[in-house]
């Protein structure tokens, strides 16, 4: 099954452990996210807001509160 299968509509990706570039791991979900061909909210705490919101709907702009 596929995020859109399951009726979702927002997908926040995380960071964590990323091994690869930021740029390439927003593209490549903006990209599968833009070809389900319907809406979904994409957001991220992944890299700074400048390259976010090339890719991103909504993002986080501070770090954890602990």
């Amino acid at each position: 099954m596929t995020f859109a299968e399951w009726g979702v509509d927002y997908i926040k990706l995380d960071g964590c452990f990323a091994t690869e570039e930021d740029e390439v791991i927003l593209k490549r979900w903006r990209t599968k996210i833009d070809s389900i061909g319907r809406p979904i909210v994409f957001s991220t705490n992944l890299a700074k807001p400048e390259l976010s919101r090339k890719y991103a709907d909504m993002w986080r702009t501070t770090s954890d509160i602990m």
